[in-house]
């Protein structure tokens, strides 16, 4: 996999990127993403997962708990998420009623930033994503892991990167 440049903006400390996601239906549509690093799953609204038109695929009901609420929610797999013009496969999202500022933003977290080394360049409003290539795992379902398994995996001697 190639790097991965975003370019992003600051809105109110919130480093806002593009991301493609492409439907089940094979229609690619961008959308905003929050690069959140103390989120565990990458996730959406359900009126966007809706709106995208994707399908519910091993769907594990779960409880998400903000800074200032719970709510009901379900965690799914996306068969093509695309960051950068680069597919990374199989992703476990987390889909959700949340407030009306958020319905149509993707959080991006950290059972997919976990994979890469990130590099921020303020300067020219950039974030480098470079893909944590490792020995003995199958990288096509990496993606859809627990957020705890990645961090354990990744410090792990017995998967060292390639």
């Amino acid at each position: 996999m190639n790097n991965i440049t975003l370019p992003f903006y600051l809105d109110k400390l919130k480093i806002v990127s593009v991301v493609e996601l492409k439907s089940d239906n094979g229609v690619i549509t961008p959308c905003y993403a929050i690069v959140d690093t103390g989120c565990s799953d990458t996730s959406m609204s359900q009126q966007l997962f809706n709106a995208l038109g994707f399908k519910e695929k091993k769907r594990i009901e779960t409880t998400i708990t903000g800074i200032n609420a719970k709510s009901k929610g379900f965690s799914t797999i996306v068969d093509n998420f695309i960051i950068g013009g680069v597919d990374l496969g199989d992703t476990r999202i987390t889909v959700s009623n949340v407030s009306p500022e958020f319905e149509n933003i993707v959080v991006l977290g950290m059972n997919v930033l976990v994979w890469f080394h990130k590099a921020i360049d303020y300067r020219k409003s950039e974030i480098t994503l470079v893909e944590r290539r490792l020995k003995n795992i199958d990288m096509r379902t990496r993606f859809y892991r627990t957020d705890i398994f990645s961090r354990n995996l990744l410090s792990s001697s017995l998967f060292e990167e390639v």
